[in-house]
């Protein structure tokens, strides 16, 4: 658990790490880069349907496409 916190302080709170950043989900497009269970992966579609937007993207561990459902106030941490 403590070697998965550094990591994680480490990508969300590294001092030199200005290439992520926390964005709206309005921010979000199409190819964007996000941060999924600590690992890069690319949006492959993205859809609003009334305050809820489907985010599509590739699972990191697993490669499966997955689908997740974020209300219209919730970030995301992506590539700037």
């Amino acid at each position: 658990m403590v070697k998965e916190e550094n990591v994680q302080q480490q990508l969300f709170a590294h001092p030199d790490n200005d290439q992520y950043a926390w964005k709206s989900i309005q921010q979000i497009t199409r190819g964007s880069i996000i941060v999924v269970q600590q690992q890069e992966t690319k949006v492959s579609n993205i859809k609003q349907s009334g305050n809820d937007w489907i985010v599509t993207f590739a699972d990191p561990t697993t490669g499966e496409k997955t689908e997740q459902i974020y209300s219209d106030h919730d970030s995301l941490y992506a590539k700037s």
